[in-house]
């Protein structure tokens, strides 16, 4: 009941279902040309589907996009590279960080140490002229740049120790993903670089990794990592839409490079929403904890960085790029920076006592009415589950939801002050909320600092019948 999805992930997803070909002119003349079918190889399939998205729409359905899945291995990033150049597949997406290595420095600035370090900067940057001429880059090599879609934000994640400030990494061996510039600047620190895969990949022998919230929890890491940084971005995971030049037709580059812009925000979203859904699970496990660096601490990060750097600035471009992107930092509201990850303060539970809350309330709204909703996290929550007549029934420490004509979700509620945290034992997902009683009647407010809450409880007040 009440659950927060995105669609399902295949291992080949097609953008835009549209008929192929037309009828044939009775006057004899040629069928109607159909859709092009182009192949694009990625290792993250489900981050690719935005993009995949906006080509059917971008371009009416002349474009078919299939996603090939390339599962990450040592060598996958720099074989995505060659697979393009030798037109193997049509287009690939590549991280930022695997072109250093093919002789291309000119997205170096895009995941230089703590330069990308919040969401909305990497939006500003990914939508700007910055992007465009950084993808100019690979045309010595025969490719045609497409567009660079938002990555994922790299923590610091302590397995044996704290990952605070410089002295931290001293003598440690920090896991990362291959990256020239990564590794240079995880040795700036002290640390002794071991690189890895990751995904599910053992952690042994590591004091600490830069990864990602969500793969921390899709890969039952929190079962060895014990803290992670919140408040520190090592780094962002930009990913880099190449195309083979002898592959496109008339057209289909500005077309495919109109889709890659078009689909920057919603990547980020997806990539958002995932981290707080991760966030809460991990929180819900309770096997490690978010910590926070001090002001001070992050300060000797970047002073630590600085050799980096100046090694960055000995390409001209780079270091150009490296001035825009505090350009663009400059101009972002004060407000623009990332939201701290946190576990919710867990108060003293309610037990079988009786709280405000206790009664039954009902709630009703149609499908349509849901998929309206401006909260909705995606299409996904669009389901037959989220709608309808609903009842939600609290009482000593309880909680029951349920759907007209449809089993009831059962499990426990805590209230500590304005929060509720809802957690179900059918879906095993806990849920987390404000919550406002006035005159018999519940409001909710979601706050992504007490975990996923799911637009069901926030499209109508609920009215206590009970």
């Amino acid at each position: 009941m009440n659950k927060v999805c995105t669609s399902g992930v295949a291992l080949m997803l097609v953008a835009a279902a549209v008929g192929c070909g037309g009828p044939v002119d009775k006057a004899g003349g040629s069928q109607t040309p159909g859709p092009v079918t182009l192949t694009i190889a990625t290792p993250v399939l489900e981050e690719s589907q935005p993009f995949v998205d906006e080509v059917g729409r971008v371009s009416k359905g002349s474009i078919h996009l299939e996603l090939v899945n390339r599962p990450t291995t040592e060598t996958t990033e720099a074989e995505l590279i060659r697979s393009v150049e030798a037109g193997e597949v049509d287009l690939a997406v590549v991280p930022a960080r695997a072109w250093h290595a093919r002789g291309i420095k000119d997205f170096d600035a895009l995941v230089a140490p703590m330069a990308v370090d919040s969401s909305a900067l990497q939006q500003e940057v990914l939508v700007s002229d910055l992007a465009t001429g950084m993808l100019t880059s690979v045309d010595t090599i025969g490719l045609v740049g497409i567009g660079i879609l938002p990555g994922t934000m790299r923590k610091p994640v302590g397995v044996t120790r704290k990952l605070l400030g410089p002295v931290d990494y001293r003598g440690a061996r920090i896991g990362f993903s291959l990256s020239d510039v990564g590794a240079r600047s995880l040795q700036a620190l002290g640390a002794t670089t071991v690189p890895s895969v990751f995904g599910g990949a053992p952690l042994t022998g590591m004091d600490g990794l830069e990864h990602q919230v969500a793969h921390i929890q899709g890969n039952d890491y929190d079962t060895v990592a014990r803290m992670i940084t919140a408040n520190v971005t090592l780094w962002a995971r930009p990913l880099v839409v190449v195309a083979n030049s002898k592959k496109l037709g008339a057209g289909q580059a500005d077309l495919l490079r109109n889709a890659a812009k078009a689909a920057v925000r919603s990547t980020a979203d997806l990539q958002r929403n995932a981290e707080t859904e991760a966030a809460a699970v991990l929180c819900r496990r309770g096997n490690l904890q978010f910590v926070t660096a001090s002001a001070a601490q992050i300060q000797q990060l970047r002073a630590a960085f600085e050799p980096v750097y100046t090694w960055l600035r000995e390409d001209a471009k780079t270091r150009s790029n490296l001035e825009r992107i505090q350009e663009l930092r400059a101009q972002l509201p004060a407000a623009s920076t990332d939201k701290v990850l946190t576990c919710p303060a867990v108060g003293p539970s309610v037990g079988t006592a009786a709280s405000k809350l206790d009664g039954v309330y009902e709630t009703s709204f149609t499908k349509a009415e849901l998929a309206a909703s401006p909260l909705l996290y995606d299409k996904g929550e669009v389901n037959d589950e989220n709608w309808g007549d609903l009842t939600l029934t609290i009482k000593e420490g309880q909680v029951s939801m349920s759907k007209r004509g449809a089993a009831s979700d059962t499990g426990t509620c805590t209230v500590q002050g304005d929060t509720v945290l809802l957690t179900f034992s059918g879906s095993g997902e806990t849920f987390g909320f404000h919550w406002n009683l006035f005159r018999d009647t519940l409001t909710f407010r979601r706050d992504d600092a007490l975990g996923v809450g799911p637009t069901t409880y926030l499209v109508k007040p609920w009215r206590r019948v009970g």
